[in-house]
């Protein structure tokens, strides 16, 4: 082939190992304590889709087939997460008229009620599909509260 700084190629492409590369720095950057912000940097996505995601893992795993099964929609699904990595009720978010302060609507409540339906439900059955103490419970027991 060509001599180095010749036009011909003798060289081969190398191994484009860059998603190795991204792991090995998100793994880095939770290892090292990197902030939400630097982590959705590394990772491409909005801090708001992390703050969604860590919200929705608060949810046990069998009450989250039954919630999907049942079609509920995403913001239910948010309104139900920070019940659980709350601890309670966010206030549902009612929208005023900005002229006379007349409730125009509450947002998707009929969306939020067949969610807390099926959360019902599912503590009736005896919460099947949930982990014995969540982290949450585990904190309230040292706190004195009675598990949720």
């Amino acid at each position: 082939m060509g001599s180095p700084g010749s036009h011909l190629q003798n060289w081969r492409p190398g191994d484009d190992d860059a998603a190795e590369l991204l792991t090995q720095k998100i793994a880095d950057a939770i290892r090292d304590g990197k902030s939400e912000r630097q982590i959705a940097k590394l990772l491409n996505v909005p801090r708001s889709w992390i703050w969604r995601v860590k919200k929705l893992a608060a949810i046990p795993e069998g009450l989250v087939e039954r919630l999907l099964d049942a079609r509920v929609g995403y913001k239910a699904l948010l309104y139900i997460a920070r019940c659980f990595a709350d601890g309670d009720d966010p206030p549902l978010e009612p929208e005023y008229c900005p002229h006379c302060g007349h409730l125009l609507r509450t947002r998707n409540l009929r969306g939020i009620n067949r969610a807390i339906d099926v959360v019902s439900k599912w503590e009736e059955d005896g919460r099947p599909g949930a982990a014995a103490v969540s982290p949450a419970a585990d904190s309230d027991l040292d706190e004195g509260k009675p598990p949720r």
